[in-house]
């Protein structure tokens, strides 16, 4: 952002995540990818990532793109052991 602003710190679940995987020209990868926010996921969405991999594979007709950096490239980790339930 210009001018040394603060980004807006956005937390995102799978569902957003995924949509945005989906849909390359969507107005949700657009504000994902965008330099406005900081995205945050928890840690456990590479374990929705797995379970749902093939499905979203198939949706994208792409069996070679690394999914797991599409997710690391611009999404920041909220590790739950940090917290305390």
């Amino acid at each position: 952002m210009e001018g040394g602003e603060e980004k807006i710190g956005l937390v995102v679940d799978a569902n957003i995540l995924f949509s945005a995987l989906i849909k390359d020209t969507s107005i949700t990868r657009e504000l994902i990818t965008s330099d406005i926010f900081d995205i945050y996921c928890p840690e456990f969405i590479f374990n929705e990532l797995k379970k749902y991999e093939k499905f979203i594979r198939f949706l994208i007709d792409d069996l070679n793109h690394n999914l797991s950096f599409f997710i690391f490239s611009f999404c920041n980790l909220i590790f739950l052991s940090f917290f305390q339930f």
